[in-house]
């Protein structure tokens, strides 16, 4: 809301600057239907003397960014550049002067390195700019969670929709690419989506019968299908007494001529 926003900009330090991506599905009115999703961000500037600090920017097609991405992952030299120029290059004119740089992606951007997309002129992100990610521009604000409360929050039987694919990389090419960023990779892993997890749906049920027999003064709030997504997460006002989460965990493949054979068990996984 203008209010959010105001308050985000009151909490941004002098030479700050916020970008938060955000996926969308544009809509024809005419024709009353939503039509292929899209990127788009929002950038917020500290600069109180600037004419304007907020500009909203429709980044293209979510198409376009997979293929972009796939590009990127199949083609030696600077494969992170093509990606710095859909995600960053309609904002360089408003940050010239700006010194820390905020950035709350959403969806499969999360798992994107920014620090490592490469400017025009060579340089990485991360040298322009010092890079502080946050799950969302809310997280500026002095929010004060309250204590964890009797509360049961759990996401299961989870609708994955489908899953943006990025092309397989094979041969020399992967070779080439020993040195890109773990979470990059696991974006190129996970490129056939996820699998409906039909027992999640039960084992969150069982959960909740569980919680509800021993905590008569308690309260279940369950998730299931398209409802279980970040968004629950992103977006609690009290810490719950137990958050349990019934979904996939992946942990990358490795190979004997792999760097990814020498990296700490924990880097390689995830949820």
């Amino acid at each position: 809301s203008g209010e959010n926003t105001d308050m985000v900009l009151r909490k941004l330090p002098e030479k700050n600057a916020l970008i938060e991506f955000k996926r969308f599905s544009p809509v024809d009115f005419k024709e009353g239907e939503f039509l292929s999703p899209h990127w788009g961000a929002y950038l917020l500037l500290s600069d109180i003397d600037a004419d304007q600090q907020v500009f909203f920017e429709d980044l293209g097609s979510e198409a376009d960014l997979i293929k972009i991405m796939s590009e990127s992952l199949s083609k030696s030299g600077d494969p992170m550049q093509g990606l710095y120029t859909m995600l960053f290059s309609r904002f360089e004119k408003h940050l010239k002067n700006v010194n820390t740089l905020y950035i709350a992606p959403d969806g499969f951007l999360n798992i994107l390195p920014f620090a490592s997309l490469k400017t025009p002129d060579g340089q990485y992100l991360t040298q322009k700019f010092t890079i502080k990610q946050l799950q969302s521009g809310r997280d500026l604000l002095d929010t004060n969670f309250d204590k964890a409360d009797n509360t049961l929050i759990a996401l299961g039987g989870v609708d994955y929709g489908q899953m943006p694919g990025i092309a397989p990389v094979k041969g020399d090419v992967q070779k080439s690419l020993a040195n890109l960023n773990l979470n990059l990779r696991a974006a190129t892993e996970l490129d056939k989506g996820l699998k409906y997890l039909p027992h999640s749906l039960k084992e969150v049920g069982d959960i909740e019968t569980l919680f509800k027999s021993n905590c008569k003064d308690g309260t279940a709030r369950i998730y299931t299908d398209v409802k279980a997504g970040e968004d629950i997460l992103k977006n609690l006002k009290k810490a719950p007494r137990i958050l349990h989460l019934s979904t996939h965990g992946f942990f990358l493949q490795q190979s004997k001529d792999s760097q990814l054979a020498e990296e700490e068990p924990m880097v390689l996984s995830g949820l």
